[in-house]
């Protein structure tokens, strides 16, 4: 229940609600397999007998969410009772050790919490680190670059600049963490002005000067047909990388050169 009388399956019929977050909501609740399966099944696996216990009460979901389970993140709709980012858990083990003898094991460890937009921003190096890892290569940040980054619009050039690149190489890593800078910055400022305080990394504009001598180069046509001067860069290491962009109000970002290295003067541009 969302509310008294007001369920989660009123809240998705409801044509007011966003329609992203219903489908998005709609794909995780519908996943299986659901909590009480993924419990029995650690123990059946690993042959030992788990009890979760928090507060004085059983709690699986937020045992889960562990590290000793599967190092995620627990959610809540409830943020009055769940006022914190994390949350410590008791977990009592029994099992069977090499010998055929029965053991007991307690163990204390901390399960991380969200069930507010604070929690979401105060875990977001960790949900950027675990997302990271489910992109192995350029390929495929550019197949699912829709549903990782809704808000950001990548240019047609941005392919052949991504699409060769893996996982294991720094520079690669630290062009996903500057996209989720990027997607969580139009998030946040919400359709206003960007400003380049609202950028947790160093987020710039081309200098007046610079505009004026190059304003032609750095003016690209958009995936909506119309041309935009794409003076806005954020930077990225090892090397000078930068990623050029073009901020809307309409709370999108157009991507266009991704990996440039050198100042326009000194290059090719893509």
């Amino acid at each position: 229940y969302f509310a008294d009388d007001f369920t989660f399956y009123n809240w998705i019929k409801d044509h007011r609600a966003d329609a992203d977050l219903v489908t998005l909501l709609k794909s995780v609740f519908g996943t299986t397999p659901y909590i009480d399966t993924l419990f029995d099944n650690y123990q059946n696996t690993h042959k030992k007998a788990i009890k979760i216990i928090f507060q004085g009460q059983e709690c699986i979901g937020l045992g889960l969410a562990s590290e000793l389970f599967f190092d995620s993140i627990a959610f809540s709709f409830d943020s009055e009772n769940w006022e914190l980012p994390s949350y410590p858990v008791s977990i009592n083990i029994v099992f069977e050790n090499e010998n055929g003898d029965i053991q007991e094991a307690d163990e204390n460890f901390h399960s991380k919490n969200v069930a507010t937009v604070a929690h979401a921003d105060f875990h977001q190096p960790f949900i950027n680190s675990k997302v990271s890892v489910v992109i192995p290569d350029g390929k495929t940040l550019w197949r699912r670059r829709e549903s990782i980054f809704p808000n950001l619009k990548f240019c047609p050039s941005v392919e052949s600049q991504i699409k060769h690149r893996l996982n294991s190489e720094l520079d690669f890593q630290q062009i996903i963490a500057r996209l989720f800078d990027l997607q969580n910055t139009v998030l946040k400022i919400n359709g206003n002005a960007i400003r380049q305080s609202d950028f947790p990394t160093k987020t710039t504009v081309e200098s007046q000067s610079r505009l004026e001598q190059f304003g032609k180069r750095l003016t690209f046509l958009c995936p909506d047909e119309k041309s935009r001067v794409f003076s806005w860069h954020s930077r990225f290491t090892p090397g000078m990388g930068r990623i050029h962009f073009s901020p809307l109000k309409a709370k999108v970002i157009f991507l266009w050169d991704i990996l440039a290295t050198k100042y326009y003067d000194e290059q090719i541009l893509l």
